[in-house]
């Protein structure tokens, strides 16, 4: 799942079809199983943490920092309690 904090578009490269967006999780009529969610936003913490919670494996992946304009401190709250819950942080 690709989460980048913009509007959701689809990838136009090879393998690009195997890729859903952050609005197509609530969509798929079958679970989604592992996942890695690209993007370090809110929406996709956010996803990567319910799709946790609901028995799923999950890695998050992204280029910069995770919730880059909130505060640091409480990003390592919501980070340490992800890592916790066994979500892959790289």
């Amino acid at each position: 799942m690709i989460s980048t904090g913009t509007r959701p578009t689809y990838l136009n490269i090879e393998g690009g079809h195997l890729a859903i967006t952050s609005d197509d999780i609530f969509y798929r009529k079958k679970p989604p199983g592992k996942t890695l969610v690209v993007g370090g936003g809110y929406v996709g913490v956010e996803i990567a943490g319910f799709l946790r919670g609901m028995g799923y494996e999950v890695s998050m992946m992204t280029r910069g920092d995770y919730l880059r304009p909130f505060d640091h401190d409480m990003v390592n709250e919501v980070l340490n309690d992800l890592k916790q819950r066994k979500v892959r942080i790289h």
